[in-house]
């Protein structure tokens, strides 16, 4: 498995042209991915957390396709990270948005349940992240309201399964809002 160091997601974000905003919004989602691995990794679990940094600071590595041209950012970031070498961060990159919360928990589910927590650079509740999801991407668009809707329960349902592992609740994360690197 290839992947790449903290310095070289870093390098990659900026080559790719990731604004500042964005790439602290990855970072932070990082921490807290990283936070839930390791502290899953105390209870018996087996994450990868080199994974899970390089997986949390590059997700959002093609946002900006999505924004400027409508591109599934996704997909185009899974391409890309695939093509540079990298297919295990392009998995990750391609179920950030939209993920199975029954299948076995891997570093992808904590990568995508983190995701949903970090409004732009502040941990929030997955109510409030989706609450602003849906002002922002889906005013007067009602199936992608129905979609972000479904999206939410699925993202609770990961949320109670992630919890149920660990000896502390959702809203403690909330403590994690701080600048990278810790």
């Amino acid at each position: 498995m290839n992947v790449p160091d903290q310095k070289t997601s870093e390098r990659l974000l900026a080559e790719a042209g990731v604004p500042d905003h964005i790439v602290a919004h990855s970072a932070l989602v990082a921490r807290l991915a990283l936070t839930l691995g390791r502290a899953l990794n105390r209870h018996g679990r087996r994450f990868d957390l080199d994974l899970v940094r390089a997986g949390g600071l590059l997700h959002d590595i093609a946002k900006m396709d999505g924004l400027e041209n409508g591109a599934n950012h996704a997909l185009v970031g899974h391409e890309r990270l695939t093509a540079l070498g990298y297919p295990e961060i392009g998995d990750i990159c391609l179920t950030h948005v939209v993920i199975d919360p029954d299948a076995p928990l891997s570093e992808a589910h904590l990568i995508n349940y983190a995701d949903k927590r970090v409004r732009h650079q502040q941990v929030v509740s997955l109510d409030r992240r989706f609450e602003d999801l849906a002002e922002r991407y889906g005013q007067g668009d009602a199936d992608r309201l129905a979609r972000m809707h479904q999206n939410l329960l699925r993202s609770k349902r990961l949320e109670q399964k992630i919890f149920a592992l660990l000896p502390f609740e959702p809203q403690d994360l909330e403590a994690e809002s701080r600048p990278w690197p810790s």
